[in-house]
């Protein structure tokens, strides 16, 4: 099994495996977006809420152009000014971003596409991945132990 980060219902990279928990190593946000899919699925497949779905053989060109915006809307929050990358990250994906607009000038478009890898995540770059290892990395988690972190619980005994 893999870990992949899927964005309006298509697998847009595979999550390099770690011995840290991805709760570790990413934003709530970020691992909200994350499902475990069976060795082989790649970015391209679709997820339809139960499983995985292989990309059609035979795109037409318009499917195949739909694949690869879907593929750069996800990763328009690269190029923001405020994105939480380095120099060497924002690069990457700025190099990725190129390939993708390339795809369609590939040889053989679009009967046969290979896609660019995406560069690996930015975690090391997250607030919470640069919290000392102490900290914990939910922000309930970094409460002083008598706050509670749900209303229900901050609510006066019955």
């Amino acid at each position: 099994m893999q870990t992949v980060r899927v964005e309006n219902g298509l697998v847009v990279e595979i999550i390099p495996a770690s011995d840290l928990p991805l709760e570790e190593r990413f934003t709530a946000a970020f691992v909200a977006t994350l499902e475990i899919a069976p060795e082989g699925v790649a970015p391209g497949w679709r997820w339809d809420g139960e499983g995985f779905v292989p990309p059609p053989r035979g795109m037409t060109a318009a499917q195949a152009r739909a694949d690869r915006d879907a593929r750069l809307a996800a990763t328009d929050w690269t190029q923001l000014a405020d994105a939480p990358l380095s120099p060497e990250q924002r690069a990457a994906w700025s190099a990725y971003r190129a390939a993708l607009r390339a795809v369609p000038g590939q040889p053989g478009f679009p009967a046969t596409i290979t896609w660019p890898e995406a560069p690996p995540p930015a975690a090391a770059s997250t607030r919470e991945a640069q919290l000392p290892p102490a900290a914990a990395s939910t922000r309930e988690a970094q409460l002083p132990p008598a706050a509670a972190s749900t209303r229900e619980a901050q609510l006066p005994p019955a």
